[in-house]
């Protein structure tokens, strides 16, 4: 401590002492750029991510659900089906897709447990901005909502169309669910779901190696999410590179620092 407090008296008189402090100052600021990119990294990782799977055959088999849920990693599987939902209002309507998914599904990834007393959509803050928005209703901070829709759900046929009008509860999702793009999600009917053909993973975290990637294509399913999944290696690859940069600039800046210290303490030395 004593040592720079010289230093930092001396910094007028001898510009060798500056660079000291600009080299170290600059190692303390790389090191604060690791610990924040390390900690998004980590972030990145360890939280909940979805894959959205379908079979390569237009089928999609229990037993390939079954062995994807023994993966150390997975805590939740269902099937998924895909439908639009009508919201109207008044003044406007809106046509938004909807992932219908199983109640356990729900209850494990998103911790709610469905009441079957009234249809119920679970929305992200994007999805329920967009209804306030595009409904012309007025956002009461996140409460829920109650709006008339109309549920079209297609199938492999005309018979399998349906069509139900009804009353809905909207009810934000606080966690857990991305705020990347807009999301409706529903608890489906076990019957119905049984017949999709495209299923959702949902894995405590991810792995660099893509070893679960991997497990998914040995099996013979394609991964519907893709792109996504790209686009999140990619910004950890960024963030990996960000901390290993900032590690060797924060070890060149300091070991710099220390010799020029030591090379101004023996300069000093000699000229006494």
């Amino acid at each position: 401590m004593k040592c720079w407090m010289k230093l930092w008296k001396l910094r007028r008189q001898d510009d060798r002492v500056k660079i000291v402090f600009l080299l170290f100052l600059t190692g303390f600021g790389f090191c604060i750029n690791v610990v924040y990119n390390g900690l998004s990294l980590y972030k990145m990782l360890y939280r909940p991510f979805e894959y959205i799977i379908e079979g390569t055959n237009d089928s999609l088999a229990d037993s390939k659900l079954a062995e994807l849920g023994k993966q150390k990693n997975v805590f939740a599987v269902s099937r998924q089906n895909e439908f639009d939902v009508i919201f109207n209002s008044r003044e406007n309507e809106l046509t938004v897709p909807c992932v219908e998914l199983s109640a356990s599904y729900i209850e494990d990834v998103y911790n709610i447990k469905e009441k079957k007393a009234m249809i119920t959509f679970y929305v992200n803050k994007k999805g329920y901005n967009q209804l306030c928005k595009e409904l012309k209703i007025e956002n009461n901070k996140y409460k829920e909502l109650k709006l008339n829709c109309i549920i079209n759900k297609n199938g492999d046929t005309k018979e399998d169309f349906t069509e139900k009008e009804c009353t809905a509860r909207i009810i934000v999702i606080e966690n857990n669910l991305s705020n990347d793009k807009a999301s409706f999600v529903y608890v489906g009917d076990n019957f119905n779901i049984h017949k999709s053909k495209k299923a959702r993973v949902c894995v405590s975290y991810k792995d660099i190696e893509r070893i679960f990637i991997n497990n998914i294509e040995k099996l013979g399913l394609h991964i519907d999410n893709i792109d996504n999944i790209n686009k999140t290696e990619y910004m950890q690859k960024i963030l990996l590179n960000r901390i290993l940069y900032g590690i060797i600039v924060s070890v060149i800046c300091f070991f710099s620092t220390y010799m020029l210290c030591k090379f101004t303490k023996c300069m000093r030395s000699l000229s006494t």
